[in-house]
C-alpha cells in the first residue's frame, strides 16, 4: 500500500514537472505595448458587446464547410433542461473558435495576397512567408481544440441517452461530421436505424447462444435410461454373496446362524 501511494506521488511529481519544463520555453520578445494589449485580452474579462462585434467582422469563407455545430433535433428534445442548458454554453464557446478561426484564415489570405505582390516572395525565410505557416500552424491548432470541444459535449451528453445508443457518442461514430452543422452529422437517422438493426442482430445470436447453452445442460442431464440405470442398479461383485449385509449391522454369529438354517432348509427338500 505504502509502495503504491509513492508511487502515485512520484507520477504526479513527474507530470508537473514535464508541464514546467514544457511551458517555460520561451521565443522571441514581441514589441511592449503589442504585449501588453495581449496580457489584457487574456487577463482581463471582456464586455460581450466587444466579443460580438469583432466575430461580426469575419465571415465563413466561400469554399470552408466549417460551422458551430448544434445538437440535433432528434436527440434536443430528449435532453433533461439541466443538460440543455449546460450545452448552450458550450455552444456558445464553440461560435467564438469558428470565428477565431475565420479570423485567422482572413489573415492567412492577406499574407498570401502580400506575398504575391513582394518581390522577395520566393524567399522562403521572408516574413510573409513566416507569416503564413504561423497562420496555418494556428489553423492547426484551432482545427484540433474545435474537435476535442466538440467529442466533449458529445460525452457529456451520454447520462440521458438510452444505453443501445451511447455509442453514438463514441469518436468512432463522428469522424466525417466536422462539415456539417449538426453535433451528429446530417445523416443521423440512418446511423440510428444501423445501430437498431446491429442491437436487433446481436440479441439474436445472444439468444441463440442461451438457447443452446439450455439444451446442452437439458441434454447433458436427461441421458439414456440404462445409462441413467446403471448407477442404481448395479450388478453385485461375484464374489459377494447373494444377500448383502451392509446395510445392517449383523454379527458373525448371526450371520453363521442365518447360513445354517437356510443349509437344513435345502437338505429337507
Amino acid at each position: 500500500m505504502m509502495q503504491s501511494s509513492k508511487l502515485q506521488v512520484f507520477q504526479k511529481i513527474t507530470v508537473k514537472l514535464l508541464l514546467t519544463l514544457k511551458w517555460n520555453k520561451v521565443g522571441n520578445v514581441l514589441p511592449a505595448k503589442v504585449a501588453d494589449i495581449i496580457k489584457h485580452m487574456f487577463n482581463t474579462k471582456q464586455a460581450d458587446d466587444r466579443s460580438k462585434g469583432i466575430m461580426e467582422k469575419y465571415l465563413r469563407p466561400g469554399n470552408i464547410e466549417l460551422y458551430p455545430q448544434k445538437i440535433n433535433t432528434e436527440i434536443w428534445g430528449h435532453l433533461k433542461k439541466e443538460t440543455q442548458f449546460k450545452d448552450i454554453d458550450s455552444f456558445k464557446l464553440s461560435e467564438k473558435l469558428i470565428k477565431c478561426s475565420y479570423a485567422v484564415m482572413s489573415l492567412v489570405e492577406l499574407l498570401l495576397k502580400s506575398k504575391k505582390q513582394d518581390k522577395k516572395s520566393d524567399d522562403k525565410d521572408s516574413s510573409l512567408s513566416s507569416g503564413i505557416k504561423t497562420g496555418m500552424d494556428a489553423l492547426s491548432l484551432l482545427g484540433h481544440i474545435v474537435q476535442d470541444h466538440n467529442q466533449i459535449r458529445r460525452d457529456s451528453l451520454k447520462v440521458d441517452l438510452n444505453l443501445q445508443y451511447k455509442k453514438l457518442c463514441n469518436p468512432s461514430h463522428n469522424t466525417d461530421t466536422g462539415s456539417s452543422k449538426w453535433l451528429f452529422g446530417d445523416e443521423l437517422g440512418k446511423r440510428v436505424k444501423d445501430i437498431k438493426e446491429t442491437n436487433q442482430v446481436g440479441s439474436s445470436v445472444a439468444s441463440g447462444s442461451r438457447l443452446y447453452k439450455s439444451v446442452s445442460r437439458f441434454n447433458s442431464r436427461s441421458k439414456p435410461f440404462l445409462s441413467q440405470g446403471n448407477s442404481h442398479y448395479k450388478r453385485p461383485p461375484q464374489n459377494q454373496s447373494q444377500y448383502r449385509f451392509s446395510n445392517k449391522k449383523y454379527s458373525s454369529h448371526q450371520r453363521s446362524s442365518y447360513n445354517q438354517n437356510k443349509k437344513n432348509q435345502s437338505e429337507k427338500k
